[in-house]
C-alpha cells in the first residue's frame, strides 16, 4: 500500500460499535496501556478524559511533564507513548532525535479534510509589474501578512535567501540580527507593508520602524504599522496588492480563492490582472486548477515512538484506542469536554486521518516536514546569525533546562539562538563571560551587592535585562524579601538577634540571596559576625557548627544536610547527594529549609517570602506553627514580611560583556531573550512547548527565579 494511504476517523465510525463492544468485554490491565504525555497544567484534564472513557477507553493513561519538550524526552525514555504536536513541535522532535519518533496520523480540519496540508503559501503578482521570476522581485512593492509570519514573511524570506536574493545585503550593516533582516528586505524591495511588532522591545521596535519606514509605507496606517493594520494578515495583504498599488502579495491560497472568488461561478472582475509566481521561476494564472505554492504548512499530528511504529499491530491498537477517545469526546459528550481540545488538541469538527499501520515506521518527522517543503522555514528564516548566544549554566540540571531552551528557540526560529556552557558557580560563569576569557556570553546573577560589584568592576560586565516577578496576587514588583522563619514554640526564646547565636540553621543554597547572602549581610552589619575573618567560617561558628547550606564547599556548612535520606535515623542515603545544590538534597531550596524546620533539624530557616507563601501550596508542609523572626529579635505572623524581613532581594540580572565594541552583540542577546520570554514565559503562546519560568523536574530557580513572570529591558541603555 502507498505510504500516504490514510484511514479517516469518519470511515472508522461504521465499525466503531464492534470496537467498543470488544473493549468493554476486555479484562482491565490484560492489554497494553498507551500513555499520552501532557504538560503539568493539563494533567487533571487528562485524568478526567480517562475517567470519562472507562471502561471502553480504559487503555489510555496519562503521564505528565513540565512541558512538551519534557514529554518528548519521556517518549524517548519509554516513559510515555504518544503526544499531539504542531509542525514546529514536530521539527523539535526531529532535533531531539531524528530516529526516535514517527507520525501516527494527522488532525485535519473538517472543512479541508481531503487535503494533506493545512494551508499553502503562495505569491500573487500583478501581471503589469513584469514579475516573471524570483529575481525580478527586486525593486518591487511587496505586501506581507505580517512581520515574522509564516506565509507572509518566513517562507518568502527563506526562498529569497535560497535564491541568493537577500544574502548579499545581510553583511553590509553591523547591527542586531533583526535589523540586518530589515536592512536586507528594505534594500531589496522598493516599498512594503510588513505590519506587526518587529522587536520584543517597544522602544527598539519604534526606532526600527522609523529607520526602515519604507517597509511600512504600503500599510493602511504607515505611522503605526501595527499587527491590526487593514493591509495585514492573509486577506489584508491582497487588499494591499489590489488597492494600494502593490506588485506582489505573499499570503495563503485559501485567502486568494476567497478574495478573488475563484470557487464561485463568477470570479472577481480583476482576477485576470494577477497571477501566481511559482518557486521554479514560472507563473500560472489564478484560475489554474493546479496552483503552485512556495511551501505547505503540515497538519497537526499524533506522534509516537519509533519503537511502537515498528510494530504494525501496536500501531493499529493505538489507533483504535485514539479513535475511541476522539469519538467519545466529539460525539458522545455534549457539550464537548475541555480535555478534547486541551489534551488531544482535537476540535469537535476535526477529522483524524491515520496512516497505514505498515507504513508508519517510514514517516519520520523530517520526512513529514520535508514533503511539504516546510523545513526551509527553519533553515533559512532570516539572515544567518553571526554566532549563538552562549548561556553559562551552573550545574547539570540547569544545563538540561538550557538545552531545552536551545531546542525550543530553534523550533520557534529565534535568531540568534542559544548554546550552553558549563560553569562551576556564578563566580566561575562571571569569569567565563568576561572580556578576559570570552568563553560564554551571558550569565544570570542574583542581585547580591558583592557579586554585582565584582561582575561590573573587576570583570566589566553590564546588566542587559532584569527579571520581573509577581510577589503577590495584586502587585508586580522587581524584588522580594529575605525572611527568617522559626517554629512558634521557640518564640519565647528570642528577645534580640543575638539569640540566634549557636542555634542550628538551614539556608536553602549557597547561591541563594534570600537564604544565604541577605542573612550574612545582616549579621555582618549588626556586628554579630567578625568581618575580619573568612565569612563562611564565621557563619559556621555563629550557628554553632550546625547548619545546612547546599552547594557549600566548606564541609562544616553541610553538617545538618540529609541528602536523599531523611530525618529518620539510619535511613539510607546516597553520599554524593548530601549538600548537593539541587533537589536530591532534602533541605535544598525554599521548600527544603521549611522541611528542615518541620523535621526539627534546625531552629531557624532563611528563605524568600514568595517561596514561603507560594511554593508551599499543595505540599504537606504546615505553616500554622511557624513565625517570622525580625532583625530586632521580635517575632510576628508570617504575613508581616514587609516590616519583618532581613532585606529586600532585588530581581536577578542578566549580565553580558561591557564595552562599546560589544554593543551590537548585547542588543542581539537582549532581543533574543525578550522574544524567548514572550513565547515561553507566563501566558506565552509556546509556554506549553517549553516552560521558561518555574520549577523544572522538581528543581528550583534554574536559569531564572521560579517566581519570575518575564524579563524587562532597562529604561536607559547600559554602555
Amino acid at each position: 500500500m502507498h505510504e500516504n494511504l490514510l484511514i479517516s476517523l469518519v470511515l472508522l465510525l461504521p465499525s466503531l460499535q464492534v470496537v467498543l463492544t470488544h473493549h468493554e468485554n476486555e479484562v482491565e490491565g490484560q492489554e497494553k496501556q498507551y500513555r499520552i504525555c501532557v504538560p503539568d497544567a493539563d494533567y487533571n484534564l487528562c485524568l478526567g478524559m480517562v475517567a470519562a472513557g472507562k471502561p471502553r477507553m480504559g487503555r489510555i493513561s496519562c503521564v505528565h511533564a513540565p512541558d512538551k519538550i519534557a514529554c518528548m524526552e519521556k517518549i524517548l525514555k519509554r516513559e510515555a507513548d504518544f503526544i499531539p504536536l504542531e509542525a514546529e513541535e514536530i521539527y523539535l522532535a526531529d532535533r531531539l532525535n531524528p530516529r526516535g519518533f514517527v507520525i501516527l496520523g494527522e488532525i485535519r480540519s473538517g472543512d479541508y479534510s481531503t487535503r494533506d496540508f493545512r494551508y499553502e503559501s503562495v505569491a500573487v503578482v500583478r501581471i503589469s509589474s513584469g514579475i516573471n521570476s524570483i529575481s525580478s522581485l527586486k525593486g518591487k512593492r511587496s505586501c506581507h501578512t505580517g512581520f515574522g509570519r509564516n506565509s507572509g514573511w518566513r517562507i518568502p524570506f527563506s526562498h529569497l535567501m535560497d535564491h541568493r536574493q537577500l544574502s548579499p545585503y545581510c553583511d553590509k550593516i553591523n547591527a542586531s540580527n533583526v535589523e540586518r533582516d530589515l536592512y536586507a528586505v528594505s534594500n531589496y524591495f522598493e516599498a512594503a507593508c510588513a505590519p506587526g511588532p518587529w522587536a520584543a522591545d517597544k522602544e527598539v521596535d519604534k526606532r526600527l520602524k522609523e529607520t526602515y519606514s519604507s517597509l511600512c509605507s504600503l500599510c493602511k496606517d504607515p505611522s503605526t504599522c501595527g499587527k491590526k493594520d487593514e493591509y495585514g494578515k492573509y486577506e489584508g495583504a491582497l487588499r494591499c496588492l489590489t488597492e494600494n498599488d502593490g506588485d506582489v502579495a505573499f499570503t495563503k491560497l485559501d485567502a486568494v480563492e476567497e478574495f478573488f472568488k475563484l470557487k464561485e461561478e463568477t470570479s472577481s472582475e480583476i482576477v485576470g490582472e494577477y497571477q501566481f509566481l511559482c518557486g521554479d521561476d514560472t507563473t500560472l494564472p489564478l484560475t489554474t486548477e493546479t496552483p503552485c505554492s512556495w511551501a505547505k504548512r503540515p497538519w497537526k499530528a499524533f506522534v509516537t515512538s519509533r519503537r511502537i511504529g515498528l510494530d504494525a499491530n501496536k500501531v493499529k491498537d493505538l489507533r483504535d484506542q485514539l479513535t475511541l477517545a476522539l469519538y467519545t469526546g466529539s460525539k458522545e459528550i455534549n457539550p464537548p469536554p475541555e480535555w478534547l481540545t486541551s489534551v488531544l488538541e482535537f476540535n469537535p469538527t476535526d477529522v483524524a486521518n491515520f496512516y497505514d499501520p505498515y507504513r508508519v515506521k517510514t514517516i519520520t518527522p523530517s520526512v513529514y516536514l520535508a514533503k511539504r517543503n516546510f523545513t526551509v522555514t527553519f533553515e533559512k528564516p532570516s539572515c544567518p546569525a553571526t554566532s549563538l548566544i552562549r548561556f553559562c549554566v551552573q550545574n547539570e540540571v540547569e544545563g538540561l533546562k538550557c538545552n531545552a531552551l536551545r531546542l525550543a528557540s530553534e523550533s520557534q526560529r529565534i535568531s540568534p539562538g542559544f548554546s550552553c556552557v558549563s560553569g562551576k558557580s556564578s563566580g566561575d560563569c562571571t569569569g567565563k563571560v568576561s572580556k578576559r576569557k570570552g568563553d560564554a556570553d551571558v550569565v544570570v546573577l542574583p542581585y547580591a551587592k558583592r557579586e554585582i560589584d565584582t561582575a561590573q568592576g573587576f570583570y566589566q560586565l553590564v546588566p542587559i535585562l532584569s527579571e520581573v516577578e509577581v510577589v503577590d496576587s495584586e502587585n508586580t514588583d522587581t524584588s522580594r524579601y529575605s525572611v527568617a522563619v522559626i517554629r512558634s514554640e521557640l518564640s519565647g526564646e528570642f528577645t534580640s538577634i543575638s539569640n540566634l547565636r549557636g542555634r542550628p540553621s538551614c539556608h536553602g543554597s549557597m547561591n541563594s540571596v534570600a537564604g544565604w547572602s541577605a542573612p550574612l549581610s545582616v549579621l555582618v552589619e549588626t556586628g554579630e559576625i567578625n568581618v575580619r575573618g573568612i565569612l563562611e567560617t564565621e557563619m559556621l561558628r555563629y550557628f554553632g557548627n550546625k547548619t545546612c547550606v547546599p552547594g557549600a564547599k566548606e564541609k562544616g556548612l553541610c553538617s545538618l544536610c540529609a541528602g536523599d535520606g531523611g530525618p529518620v535515623p539510619g535511613k539510607p542515603y546516597t553520599p554524593e547527594t548530601v549538600c548537593a545544590d539541587d533537589d536530591t538534597e532534602r533541605y535544598y531550596g525554599d521548600l527544603g529549609v521549611l522541611r528542615c524546620l518541620q523535621d526539627k533539624v534546625a531552629d531557624v530557616a532563611f528563605l524568600d517570602h514568595v517561596g514561603l507563601h507560594q511554593k508551599t501550596k499543595g505540599t504537606d508542609l504546615n505553616l500554622g506553627n511557624l513565625r517570622l523572626l525580625c532583625r530586632d529579635g521580635t517575632v510576628t505572623e508570617l504575613d508581616r514580611f514587609e516590616e519583618c524581613n532581613w532585606g529586600r532581594v532585588p530581581a536577578q540580572k542578566v549580565m553580558a560583556r561591557g564595552g562599546n565594541e560589544n554593543v551590537v552583540e548585547r542588543e542581539d542577546f537582549r532581543l533574543s531573550l525578550l522574544k524567548a520570554q514572550k513565547l515561553f514565559g507566563k501566558g506565552g503562546k509556546a509556554e506549553r512547548v517549553f516552560k521558561l519560568f518555574g520549577v523544572y523536574y522538581g528543581n528550583e530557580n534554574l536559569l531564572f527565579q521560579d517566581t519570575s513572570v518575564g524579563l524587562a529591558p532597562f529604561l536607559t541603555p547600559v554602555q
